[in-house]
């Protein structure tokens, strides 16, 4: 049960004709993942009307998460806010991941 989640993971690439590295995209889909919605926000600012959005992701055990993912929930994008967490029962047993995400229209 849950939803299938893409994350879009920057990988590094071969080295351009100048020995610098270079650098791709892979996407990586986590089926069973459960969604929720957090707070949304409207601030006021100079630059614009932006909405921020946070949500939590209860993903599954063994899930790997690393610097710099992009999390892409029911077609829009989110970023990592913070460490992904370990999800244990009281019998220390690995339940899933918790992941808080963050977006910024506007």
């Amino acid at each position: 049960m849950g939803e299938t989640v893409t994350i879009i993971r920057r990988t590094l690439g071969v080295a351009d004709d100048y020995g610098n590295p270079t650098f791709t995209t892979a996407n990586v889909e986590v089926p069973g993942c459960l969604v929720g919605w957090g707070a949304t926000s409207e601030p006021v600012t100079t630059e614009g009307s932006p909405i921020d959005t946070q949500m939590t992701l209860y993903m599954p055990a063994g899930s790997n998460i690393q610097d710099e993912d992009v999390f892409v929930v029911r077609g829009d994008q989110y970023v990592k806010d913070g460490s992904a967490q370990a999800w244990s029962s009281m019998l220390n047993v690995s339940k899933g991941v918790v992941v808080s995400l963050r977006r910024r229209d506007g």
